[in-house]
């Protein structure tokens, strides 16, 4: 599916030039027009999608895969000295082309943008957080078969409805926030 509104299809289609650094039948790696780095690309799906919200999960699957292949293989040929891999959604988060793409983008000691991605930190009380952590839990839908990307022991979906899951052991994984110590204990047999 194409927009024909839309430039990343016009410069998938080869009608606006770009410098391509991949190509697959799903894909097509650009470098950025307007880098914030040297190296700075762009992971372009050939099938329009606006956002995260609208694009496959198949694709997406691919997506992520391809910019971990990429971001090890960039490290090694630019030597860059660290690693962001971005994907905006909305205006309000800084996507201006509303065709999902994700940025990979080369990180240099002692270069220009090296404040890219700060942001000033919320405060919130640990009920305000426990709050906002019952109402996301609570609007999460129950998740049924997973496609397993492996032959491996099957998902499973912790009783939390945990989304941190590790298809190849069946195990939910330890929140990195920590919001799901409390599962894991339930899981995880110590």
């Amino acid at each position: 599916m194409r927009d024909e509104n839309c430039i990343f299809c016009k410069i998938i289609a080869g009608e606006i030039p770009a410098r391509t650094i991949y190509e697959d039948e799903d894909f097509k790696v650009i470098l950025d027009a307007n880098p914030a780095s040297r190296g700075h690309a762009l992971i372009l799906p050939k099938e329009h999608a606006a956002n995260l919200y609208e694009i496959r999960d198949d694709l997406l699957a691919k997506a992520a895969m391809l910019a971990k292949k990429l971001a090890v293989h960039m490290t090694g040929v630019l030597a860059c000295d660290g690693f962001n891999i971005l994907q905006n959604n909305g205006e309000i988060a800084g996507q201006t082309v509303f065709h999902f793409h994700i940025h990979l983008v080369p990180r240099y000691k002692g270069m220009k943008n090296d404040d890219m991605l700060n942001w000033t930190h919320e405060k919130f009380t640990a009920e305000e957080q426990d709050s906002i952590c019952q109402q996301l839990q609570a609007g999460v839908p129950v998740i049924r078969n997973w496609q397993l990307l492996s032959k491996a022991a099957p998902a499973a979906v912790c009783p939390a409805v945990c989304l941190f899951v590790t298809v190849h052991t069946g195990l939910c994984r330890v929140c990195p926030r920590g919001i799901h110590s409390k599962v894991r204990k339930k899981v995880i047999p110590e």
